[in-house]
């Protein structure tokens, strides 16, 4: 589908971002949201890469205890530059992911050090209605990461929600490989449910990206 490419050797992505509690931590698929200081790990075997080409995705996924844990790479015909943009704008998250009705910038800093947002959502994941608030710590054309904060209002369902967006220009024919991550705790859910509740986002999302970045035009 997208032809021969190789990637590049990824790039190391100094952490600009002193003051934020990112700790690396031990998981069944080993996907810990880094801290910035090393390397993003892509481990994609040649195997991947042609299923990757036919315009496949590679999807992992653990569940245990209350926990969901979910990676998810794909490429896509655009830089890495304009995928960042149409990810980290807050007026197309509604579009974006669609258990999400509702988002909301509380607050916003631009510094020397550090780029974020505050961000409120309001969501329906089947029977069970969320409104909670994701930092979104930003790298320009590289990362989006995010964790659960406190706010006041939201509600008490959602324990933990950690992960980000990783963009890698892969040299070639104009693709991106991304890298999508994702770890979210709701104790009170049978494990079924929630693997549900997190996968059903997922597809909506790539369509939505492919059609904006992909054939912008049409």
């Amino acid at each position: 589908m997208y032809g021969f490419v190789r990637l590049n050797a990824p790039v190391e992505d100094p952490d600009p971002f002193s003051s934020i509690d990112y700790r690396p931590s031990a998981t069944p698929l080993g996907l810990a949201i880094d801290d910035g200081s090393e390397p993003i790990e892509l481990g994609i075997d040649p195997l991947e890469w042609e299923r990757l080409l036919a315009g496949e995705s590679l999807r992992d996924l653990v569940s245990e205890e209350g926990r969901v844990e979910v990676r998810i790479r794909f490429l896509i015909r655009t830089s890495a530059r304009m995928a960042y943009d149409l990810l980290v704008d807050p007026d197309n998250l509604v579009e974006l992911y669609d258990d999400v009705e509702a988002a909301e910038v509380k607050k916003r800093f631009r510094g020397e050090n550090a780029s974020y947002d505050t961000v409120w959502f309001r969501g329906r994941s089947g029977p069970y209605k969320l409104e909670y608030c994701l930092r979104r710590d930003y790298v320009l054309g590289r990362s989006i990461r995010w964790k659960l904060v406190h706010w006041p209002g939201t509600s008490t369902l959602l324990k933990s929600c950690r992960g980000g967006w990783f963009f890698q220009d892969v040299g070639r024919d104009g693709l991106t490989l991304l890298d999508y991550r994702n770890q979210i705790q709701l104790p009170d859910l049978p494990d079924w449910l929630l693997t549900r509740m997190v996968e059903h986002n997922l597809p909506h999302t790539m369509a939505v990206l492919r059609n904006r970045l992909e054939s912008p035009g049409e």
